[in-house]
């Protein structure tokens, strides 16, 4: 894999890049608001906060030389209370609380507020002139709305600021989230056991030294596996050849055996010739058994077809009923939204099925019932069985499905030799399904579902 050749950079530097770019637009945010704020104060839009404060005195000129006070003589932003000389209010456009700080400036007394008071004295009374230090909109009906033009530039900068912070995290993510699809294809493959793929390179050093990892772990894991599995193939065709080299002696002896027992002059020895017989048939359904699983995993017909859903519901019907006779078993099939055609091998599907109807006809008591429900679903169809037996143990729902598992060892002498339910979950997996199994919730028996795809 030709990672290090590729151009790359470290986290260290994207990292870098990135902060080196949130610190420059913020910078710049922050310059633009208070180039805006700028534009407002020279254009006149904005008044700055010692504004009042530098034109007061000049202002109050023009009033000295006036003479007298009226509303349209003092502009905005300042204020003015005219009084008579007994401090009487003649004309103000003051609120209450500046009426209040204005009487108390006439009379000496310290005030301690967010108003700046001066006097000028007139012909006929005193003109009391208040102003605050803030900046203001020259408007004064904007200055109503938002009376603090340096609150509406910190806004524009925390927003832009967000924004930026955004912008920035959102292209972070998606570059990372870009960068790290290589290394989730990868373990999706390895964890779907497909090792025979190229892994994709990244920009980034520290991820291309992970992939590295990743690409020495699944030729190793490749490596160990076909080992395993040239050892398991060779396991299977011994175990295959050994029980058909066994099936040829084995068929003399038992021919020779039959002859013997056919022939009266050995009648005294027939009580051995019948034990020969009877061993011979369990040894030959022995190796039926070694030949059976040999081909469980490599069956010769695996091919599929469309199967009519109608007739293939007759045939296990059918197989249904007469592997209930031999315990006078009920037995009944329920179906839901039935399909009318699917995929799959229906020799297989029925053997599979088969399989488990016995297990539960075995495991049932004589006049108990058989529950079958077929029911198709988002594409899926799903066998139910459900017995009267006494259930799964939690060992047996572990490994119910292994090679020659048996939960109890007295059965090995009679007709289960534990590959049934290993076959049938070997085909539900040809089809795309699975085999579920579980104990039914009312705790009458057990449920088996034969899941596969449509």
């Amino acid at each position: 894999m030709d990672i290090i050749k590729k151009k790359e950079v470290t986290l260290y530097n994207i990292f870098l890049r990135y902060l080196v770019s949130f610190c420059v637009l913020t910078l710049v945010a922050l310059f633009l608001s208070i180039f805006i704020f700028g534009i407002g104060v020279s254009t006149g839009i904005v008044l700055t906060a010692d504004y009042a404060q530098n034109n007061v005195e000049e202002f109050k000129k023009d009033l000295l030389a006036k003479g007298n006070v009226d509303k349209d003589s003092i502009k905005y932003p300042y204020r003015y209370g005219f009084y008579n000389k007994n401090l009487e209010v003649i004309s103000s456009n003051f609120n209450e609380k500046q009426l209040d700080e204005a009487y108390k400036y006439l009379n000496g007394i310290s005030i301690k507020g967010k108003y700046i008071y001066t006097s000028i004295s007139l012909n006929d009374g005193t003109c009391v002139i208040s102003y605050d230090i803030k900046a203001h909109f020259s408007s004064e009906y904007m200055n109503n709305i938002f009376p603090y033009p340096e609150l509406i530039m910190i806004i524009l900068f925390v927003v832009s600021f967000i924004i930026i912070s955004i912008i920035l995290i959102k292209n972070f993510g998606e570059r990372l989230k870009g960068e790290l699809s290589p290394l989730k294809k990868s373990t999706e493959l390895i964890m779907q056991q497909d090792l025979d793929f190229e892994v994709t390179p990244t920009n980034i050093r520290e991820f291309n030294e992970v992939l590295i990892s990743i690409e020495n772990m699944k030729n190793a894991l490749r490596k160990s596996l076909e080992t395993q599995w040239k050892a398991e193939q060779r396991r299977k065709d011994q175990i295959s050849a050994l029980a058909h080299d066994i099936k040829t002696p084995l068929t003399i002896i038992k021919g020779n055996a039959e002859l013997l027992s056919e022939d009266e002059a050995l009648s005294e020895d027939k009580e051995y010739v019948d034990f020969i017989i009877k061993n011979s048939n369990k040894i030959e359904k022995y190796i039926s058994i070694l030949i059976e699983i040999s081909k469980a995993e490599n069956d010769i017909d695996y091919s599929m077809e469309t199967i009519d859903f109608n007739s293939f519901l007759q045939e296990l019907r059918c197989e249904t009923e007469m592997l209930c006779k031999r315990k006078d078993l009920k037995n009944s099939i329920e179906v839901n939204n039935p399909p009318e055609s699917f995929h799959g091998n229906s020799e297989l599907l029925i053997r599979a099925l088969t399989n488990i109807i016995v297990n539960s006809v075995e495991y049932s008591s004589e006049e108990d019932k058989i529950e079958i429900l077929v029911n198709c679903h988002n594409n899926k169809l799903n066998f139910t069985i459900k017995d009267c037996g006494k259930g799964f143990s939690e060992e047996g729902l572990k490994n119910a499905t292994n090679q020659f598992y048996m939960e109890e060892s007295h059965r090995r002498a009679g007709k289960h030799y534990g590959i049934g339910l290993y076959i049938t979950e070997t085909i539900a997996k040809k089809h795309g399904g699975e085999l579920v199994l579980k104990n039914r919730e009312d705790g009458k028996g057990a449920e088996v579902s034969l899941i596969i795809l449509r």
